[in-house]
């Protein structure tokens, strides 16, 4: 009897702890400033990737005679039910560019915070209506993008680091706590990104070149996939198992790593130096700033409060003081 009753509280105990910790995950204010600098960089990555990318082939890629012809996608959009379609039912170039750059105008006020509430919409909107206009000017990978813009709608993106949150607070830029889960939705859509894409490396089953080691040598030899050439930046063929090992189990164990609080901080820096070495080397567009524009939720308030808000007092030192003039709250304080 005593037994029994030893192992229902050992078992209580495990319980409360669990629920104790659901309710911490979920409910226990964090820094509004790590999902605002998933907006930040969010909204900067959209606007590199349309100056850098798309701009100098913009009439190729957009234009009503380019890559994809007007009504080319028409009915792909109906049928889809996408209200995108509807922006461009002109053959006027005109219409385009000035889209084009309003889309632009957009992001940029989304990365300073003003009116993010509005701002964040027309950014989804209008990125979709680019997208839809022509389904070749991204790639599988982009569809990062797609998402954040879809999530960052719903959430208070703009409490921190926002001009909507600087003149809230009576000009003052100050740390802010705010509701946690929109920061929990894109870590856990960093870790099912990671999982997804390791566990469908291994659908390929024994003929997989996952499996054998030569995913990378056979990356670098594509001329198609490749920004230097395999004579210039020759990959011996002993270095690809290793690498290509090393990359699938870092996505295979990505959740356990970056669950465990030893491991964290290593596996987020090897995420980084990844989409980094991927970006230089091979043709994948803009995934990998998209992908980092996640990290930013896994950003410790500590840094925040301790590092980031110093170096901006630093350097523009009224934004650390209210309206009456009195100090903000002190760097080591939330």
């Amino acid at each position: 009897m005593s037994a029994s009753t030893q192992g229902e509280s050992r078992l209580s105990r495990w319980w409360r702890a669990l629920k104790a910790s659901w309710t911490v995950f979920w409910y226990k204010p964090i820094a509004a400033e790590r999902l605002a600098l998933v907006r930040i960089t969010t909204a900067l990555a959209v606007l590199t990737d349309m100056l850098v990318q798309q701009l100098p082939y913009y009439s190729i890629l957009y234009g009503p005679e380019g890559l994809a012809p007007h009504g080319y996608s028409e009915s792909a959009l109906l049928r889809g039910w996408r209200l995108t379609g509807y922006f461009f039912t002109t053959t006027d170039f005109t219409v385009y560019t000035i889209t084009y750059i309003a889309w632009a105008i957009v992001m940029v006020l989304m990365a300073f915070g003003v009116r993010t509430r509005i701002v964040t919409i027309l950014a989804w909107l209008l990125t979709m209506a680019f997208i839809h206009r022509n389904f070749h000017s991204k790639n599988f990978g982009d569809s990062v993008v797609r998402i954040s813009v879809f999530l960052l709608m719903f959430m208070p993106c703009g409490d921190a680091l926002s001009w909507d949150a600087w003149k809230r607070r009576g000009r003052a830029l100050v740390p802010t706590l705010h509701a946690p889960w929109g920061v929990r939705i894109f870590q856990i859509q960093l870790c099912a990104m990671y999982t997804a894409t390791g566990v469908s490396k291994l659908t390929g089953g024994g003929n997989s070149t996952w499996f054998d080691g030569t995913t990378l040598f056979y990356v670098y030899n594509d001329i198609i996939l490749t920004r230097v050439s395999y004579v210039q930046l020759p990959l011996p063929a002993w270095l690809s198992p290793p690498l290509t090992y090393i990359a699938l189990i870092w996505e295979l164990l990505f959740i356990p790593f970056v669950i465990w609080s030893r491991t964290r901080r290593w596996v987020l820096y090897f995420g980084i130096a990844f989409h980094l070495t991927v970006f230089l080397t091979i043709e994948v567009g803009w995934f990998g700033f998209f992908a980092l524009s996640w990290y930013c939720a896994w950003i410790p308030d500590g840094w925040i409060r301790n590092r980031l808000y110093p170096w901006l007092w630093k350097r523009v030192p009224r934004w650390g003081r209210t309206a009456e003039g009195e100090p903000a709250m002190e760097p080591g304080q939330v």
